[in-house]
């Protein structure tokens, strides 16, 4: 062997030196293969355009950060979220790498800092966000400054983010245009051709791009499904029982309020504690600094924590109902088992009898509202129980061609460890059946608790061990569904029956074929009657 052979490799050199880091995974050699090739060799073709898939967890940052150290132009990275921007400052300030922040509420002294020190060559990278970017002023500093990589990391939120309340994100191609860099890169963890095809669309026009694809699947993550008709109780249950650290992703702020302060009355032994973008900048920093040295803490939280905030040790990730997309769902539950241990990823489905949540409609869809839509339902699919191993349900709406190949590592399926029926639903029903007509849904959750004075008839007390506003609940999404009916008039109104269907016949058999609880073993997705109803109070503000 020669000794050329034996020379150390530099760029692995630089990791070790710069990062701590003495091994680069293939894809992140490769991508950062092509950075340096572009800006050794530019071409004639314009500018290097590519688009990375990688797992969260992988190390995507180190793709653009460890090339800005051979730059001598600045690396541009465009964040969403100011705390991702301030963990990211953090980090590199740690390693000694300087670099310049620039986001919304700067003072022209502040703005004129930034840009001074990235002229005069102190910094070799802007983090910032889209927002900020498309600001006169910042318009002009990237006219003039040398960009050589501009990066768009967390690039799903274009088309998450980019035509409800981030319209920034759809105006990136005019700081893109400013800047003219040598290199673009849009990172994601998480994308399926449809989003792929929107963020290529809107950062590279028509132009040609190149495509490094990851693995999407974490072998190490446990997925499972809780169906329920209780809210309340499963998320009290995953909680309590669940390995911690522990997330619980919601879609609200103030479902995130409302979950943490629950948590934290029926167990006062849990820290629990609630995170989202409605929240001062000091508290969230003081939030992301608990949590990340937290061994045991619970942070009920919106999409606004996760992205790119690196705690390596969460163990468990609850999603309180389903996010919009399996992209989603993948992202946050993503954020387990980030040191590559075993983790659980956990999915509480309230129970809408296989009801179709995307209502017909002869209104006509735009293209984005049509694959909204349809991701959607691919989500809400999984969550109703659709389809086998959970694991290949979510690879294969994510378009992954060897998703049927895929060896589990033990979602709830595979391990026959699913849930198939909602906690408590037989019982409520069984009880609707003995007693048709014979009490109000006020007097059914107090009968099913076992409440003095309704006598010890057949199913009295069966659900003496939850607790009260648990029951009622559980007894009003199954009103919601259906499956019991509320006599509207005459003198039995207000009292509660089982459907016509599944009535007792002369022979006292179901006139139902099978379990009466069969047709509601599928799950969906529920937010009206959680919290009595106050959980939604601004779905609008899901940031």
């Amino acid at each position: 062997m020669s000794p050329d052979a034996l020379s150390p490799d530099p760029i692995t050199v630089l990791a070790k030196k710069a990062f701590g880091i003495s091994y680069l995974y293939p894809y992140q050699r490769l991508v950062i293969a092509n950075v340096i090739d572009a800006l050794q060799d530019p071409g004639e073709e314009g500018p290097l355009r590519q688009v990375v898939l990688l797992p969260t967890g992988s190390g995507k940052s180190l793709c653009f950060q460890l090339p800005s150290l051979l730059m001598k132009g600045l690396t541009i990275v465009v964040y969403p979220l100011l705390g991702l921007i301030a963990d990211q400052h953090r980090r590199l300030e740690e390693r000694n790498i300087k670099a310049v922040c620039m986001r919304g509420g700067m003072t022209p002294a502040e703005k004129e800092a930034a840009f001074s020190a990235c002229f005069s060559g102190d910094t070799r990278m802007v983090l910032a966000n889209p927002e900020i970017l498309c600001t006169p002023d910042c318009l002009d500093f990237l006219g003039k400054a040398k960009i050589d990589h501009f990066v768009v990391d967390e690039a799903h939120c274009i088309t998450e983010w980019g035509d409800s309340f981030r319209p920034s994100y759809l105006e990136l191609g005019r700081p893109l245009a400013a800047a003219k860099p040598r290199v673009v890169t849009a990172f994601t963890a998480t994308a399926s051709p449809p989003i792929l095809n929107r963020i290529t669309s809107l950062l590279f026009g028509r132009e040609p791009y190149g495509l490094i694809a990851g693995q999407p699947d974490r072998p190490n993550i446990h997925y499972s499904v809780i169906p329920t008709i209780s809210m309340l109780r499963s998320i009290r249950k995953a909680a309590f029982q669940s390995v911690k650290p522990l997330i619980v992703f919601v879609q609200s702020r103030k479902t995130a309020e409302l979950v943490a302060e629950d948590l934290r009355q029926c167990f006062p032994e849990i820290d629990a504690r609630f995170y989202h973008a409605g929240l001062e900048k000091t508290e969230r920093s003081e939030l992301e600094r608990w949590f990340l040295h937290s061994a045991d803490g619970v942070l009920c939280a919106t999409c606004a924590y996760g992205m790119g905030l690196d705690k390596p040790d969460v163990h468990t990730v609850i999603h309180y109902g389903p996010p919009s997309s399996t992209e989603a769902y993948l992202q946050e539950s993503g954020r387990a088992g980030r040191d590559g241990q075993d983790a659980e990823a956990i999915l509480i489905a309230m129970d809408r009898s296989g009801r179709d949540s995307i209502p017909d409609t002869n209104q006509p869809m735009s293209e984005l509202g049509i694959v909204a839509a349809a991701r959607k339902k691919l989500m809400e699919s999984y969550a109703a129980g659709g389809g086998g191993c959970r694991r290949e349900y979510l690879l294969a709406a994510m378009g992954d061609p060897g998703a049927p190949e895929t060896s589990c590592s033990g979602c709830d399926r595979c391990r026959n460890m699913d849930q198939k029926t909602a906690e408590g639903q037989e019982q409520i029903l069984a009880a609707i059946q003995k007693h048709p007509g014979r009490l109000t849904e006020r007097g059914m959750a107090q009968f099913l608790g076992g409440e003095p004075g309704q006598g010890l008839h057949p199913g009295w007390g069966t659900l003496g061990h939850w607790n009260p506003d648990e029951i009622d609940e559980a007894v009003a999404s199954l009103i919601s569904q259906s499956m019991i009916l509320r006599k509207r008039r005459g003198p039995w109104k207000g009292r509660l029956g089982p459907r016509a269907r599944d009535r007792p016949s002369q022979s006292g058999k179901s006139s139902a074929s099978g379990d009466p609880a069969s047709s509601a073993r599928t799950g969906g997705a529920s937010f009206l009657r959680i919290f009595g109803g106050r959980a939604d109070l601004d779905q609008g503000s899901a940031m």
